[in-house]
């Protein structure tokens, strides 16, 4: 792996915990309903408990085990310290919620119904609001609406409604810095599938693509070129793309073995995470990871789905949120991965795979 951009090395410390955000000052993680904050992560004696989310003792029972928890999807799925706040904005599985500086939690009104939002798909705009948008099964295919959530405030907004049939859920919210817009991509089925972009907070939406699985995404990245993102299809080829920035055109950069739900920006490097789906565009059930530099894109490892079905989730690689400790270091997750289960490997550009 000498010549790979990207290298990665067991983090054995952090087994059992999730590292849910990074920045200069601190590292945020999880274990359950639990979070922790710490300085450094050579030791788990280091991580100390930040805040927990209110749950009942049939809950916390159910969830007692790494099966359990997988099941249940017992875990959180957003953790963002919000700017020039001592906030920190959380999704656990379907509630949202907010910690102030000491831990307490409090939970945001506003929510319609019960949602899932999937992981590092809520966007926080350049003033420190967050934009959030339902991600529900919705197999009748009701309304979708998409949440903000001003700086300061506790309750959730309404601010776009898509109509009845028009999509079936939202996969994710993104701001993009450089052009100060924020981004939403959609889906299921071929019709379903969208990338927009909004400069009014989602009052309007423009359509950069859709109508078949070339525009189904979960995850974008940005950079000052342009938007670039892995497919998230189903039924063709999954390939990786690229938005030009001043034209719009879209480019192809490489074909990729399966879907794409996890996407992140590292240094100047973007990093894409193939889920273990094994739905029928994936010709091997294996989750793995990618990297794309000035148009070249190369693997980096990857391992095969576990034994259990899809109901304890499927295959995935999932990314530490916030800017991280500097540009050369981030954090990769193995959920449901054959022999890595639970595990967390650094990336950075001078260690190997160990």
């Amino acid at each position: 792996m000498s010549d790979r951009l990207v290298k990665a090395s067991w983090m054995d410390p952090l087994r059992g915990y999730t590292v849910e955000w990074a920045d200069a000052d601190k590292y945020l993680l999880s274990r359950g309903d639990k979070l922790f904050v710490a300085d450094e992560l050579s030791t788990p004696e280091q991580f100390q408990p930040f805040g927990q989310i209110p749950a009942g003792i049939g809950q916390r029972l159910g969830a007692t085990t790494r099966l359990g928890q997988r099941l249940l999807r017992y875990m959180f799925y957003n953790v963002i310290c919000l700017p020039e706040s001592d906030r920190v904005f959380v999704t656990f599985r379907d509630r949202v919620g907010l910690f102030n500086g000491t831990g307490e939690y409090m939970p945001i009104s506003g929510l319609e119904r019960p949602s899932k939002f999937l992981r590092g798909c809520c966007a926080v705009d350049g003033v420190g609001g967050v934009y959030l948008g339902e991600y529900r099964s919705n197999g009748e295919r009701q309304e979708v609406k998409i949440y903000h959530l001003p700086k300061g405030d506790d309750q959730l907004h309404v601010v776009h409604t898509f109509a009845p049939g028009e999509v079936r859920h939202v996969h994710g919210l993104f701001y993009d810095k450089y052009d100060d817009l924020l981004w939403c991509t959609t889906g299921d089925r071929e019709s379903e599938c969208c990338i927009m972009s909004s400069r009014d907070g989602f009052s309007t939406l423009d359509v950069v693509g859709g109508g078949d699985e070339t525009w189904r995404a979960v995850s974008l990245v940005f950079d000052q070129q342009g938007v670039s993102y892995g497919m998230d299809a189903e039924f063709c080829q999954n390939k990786l793309f690229t938005v030009d920035r001043k034209s719009g055109s879209r480019a192809e950069l490489g074909k990729l073995p399966g879907p794409v739900y996890y996407a992140r920006t590292f240094g100047d490097i973007h990093l894409f995470g193939i889920t273990a789906e094994g739905c029928p565009s994936q010709p091997y059930n294996a989750a793995s990871l990618w990297q794309l530099k000035e148009g070249s894109l190369e693997s980096v490892f990857f391992y095969g789905k576990d034994w259990l079905p899809n109901q304890f989730m499927p295959g995935t690689l999932h990314f530490n949120l916030g800017p991280g400790r500097s540009d050369d270091e981030c954090f990769c997750y193995m959920n449901g991965l054959h022999g890595v289960d639970g595990r967390t490997v650094k990336l950075s550009r001078s260690n190997a795979l160990t």
